[in-house]
């Protein structure tokens, strides 16, 4: 069995080796950033505050593997350093270098699904493209 895949203009995807392995139904996004007090001695309160990495927490849910003829089917647990597309009209968003934190299925004989999946990623990359391929 093959699937076919398109791009739509609200599209969230799963990478890896540059090749589409799995479609993203629901996704939420959340942004941490580290802050390292700069403390002196005989004062009370921090004179800065220091801004640290930006680390991005990504719950992903009902995620589709795409398996097909021409590929070798997924093992998501042994993936690392994947890539998250995320297609919304013009805008693409992608994080790199992705790791999982944790997976939750819930599979059906007929249904390669996945329930829920919760990434961390520390770069992000945006930018605009005028025509979708």
């Amino acid at each position: 069995m093959s699937f076919l895949s398109f791009l739509t203009p609200k599209d969230a995807y799963i990478e890896a080796n540059g090749i589409r392995i799995a479609n993203i139904q629901r996704y939420k996004i959340n942004t941490c950033r580290d802050t390292y007090p700069i403390n002196v001695f005989g004062y009370s309160n921090p004179i800065k505050i220091l801004n640290g990495n930006l680390i991005y927490k990504i719950n992903l849910s009902r995620i589709s593997i795409l398996n097909s003829e021409y590929m070798d089917p997924v093992e998501f647990f042994s993936l690392c350093d994947f890539n998250l597309v995320i297609v919304q009209n013009k805008l693409h968003i992608i994080f790199t270098e992705c790791q999982w934190s944790s997976i939750a299925e819930n599979l059906d004989i007929n249904s390669p699904m996945i329930q829920s999946v919760s990434l961390i990623s520390s770069k992000k990359f945006t930018f605009y493209l005028e025509n979708n391929i």
